[in-house]
């Protein structure tokens, strides 16, 4: 999901998952943080439950 959602390689998605401790939103803020600015309003929602752990 990672990998597919922040168009990053598998070993980089896997080194945030591992930070994020398999936070998948964490671990896509972490490696895209432009991330939210794409999807304003569904983002917002991942950001908040996120922020709120």
């Amino acid at each position: 999901m990672v990998v597919t959602q922040a168009g990053v390689p598998r070993s980089r998605a896997v080194k945030a998952l591992k930070a994020a401790n398999g936070d998948i939103v964490a671990a896509i803020m972490k490696v895209k943080p432009d991330f939210c600015q794409s999807l304003p309003l569904l983002c917002s929602i991942f950001c908040i439950i996120a922020l709120a752990k």
